[in-house]
């Protein structure tokens, strides 16, 4: 199976969420639909937007800033492609967790490739794409989806989550949500490109 056959489905069901137009505002169907990236199967599946050693079970989201919820838009797209649930719900919450995951010791025996931003650096559609923070820290800030690598302008474009772009298919721009954005390749502080050993048996 080539790579563009494994992220077909990764990238069909993020432009299917996307035209939606998944507007983070309280009081629009938008916010369910972000509730069931972060605690839906399909999701990180997560029992609840609360984090911490006092986080209560059974939360909702339920409005802007309850979550960062861009780990949980792309760990959504991936499940497409049967991205293990385990993976999903441990490794995609936060930078943190996946510049742990893209480097771990069974990184090459599941054919995961990782890369640090930098000369050198090829993106592919489908790339969990982590874009650098002000606070020069490695793991960066904001994680995004790659959907096309335009290699002579040294950018990329992205379907993202919890993000300011382009929201839905009437070219507005409002508010976060799911949306579309083009993305300097200069600003990538690393990627990851799940290998076959992350996914299980596929789900439509």
């Amino acid at each position: 199976m080539s790579w563009g056959d494994v992220v077909a489905p990764v990238l069909m069901r993020a432009e299917a969420e996307w035209a939606q137009g998944v507007e983070d505002r309280a009081g629009t169907p938008g916010v369910a639909r972000i509730d069931a990236y972060i605690r839906g199967p399909a999701g990180l599946g997560w029992p609840t937007v609360e984090v911490g050693p006092n986080a209560r079970p059974k939360i909702p989201y339920r409005d802007d800033g309850d979550f960062a919820w861009c780990g949980a838009f792309t760990a959504f797209c991936w499940q497409a492609a049967g991205l293990d649930r385990k993976v999903r719900r441990d490794d995609f919450a936060s930078t943190w967790r996946l510049w742990t995951w893209g480097r771990s010791a069974d990184a090459a025996a599941k054919g995961r490739v990782f890369q640090r931003g930098g000369q050198g650096l090829v993106l592919l559609p489908g790339d969990v794409v982590i874009v650098k923070g002000p606070s020069k820290k490695p793991y960066g800030s904001h994680i995004t989806l790659c959907v096309e690598p335009l290699p002579e302008t040294s950018t990329y474009r992205t379907i993202e989550g919890n993000a300011r772009g382009v929201l839905g298919p009437d070219g507005k721009r409002r508010g976060e949500g799911v949306v579309r954005n083009r993305r300097k390749v200069s600003d990538v502080a690393f990627t990851v490109r799940p290998g076959p050993g992350d996914l299980a048996r596929a789900v439509a």
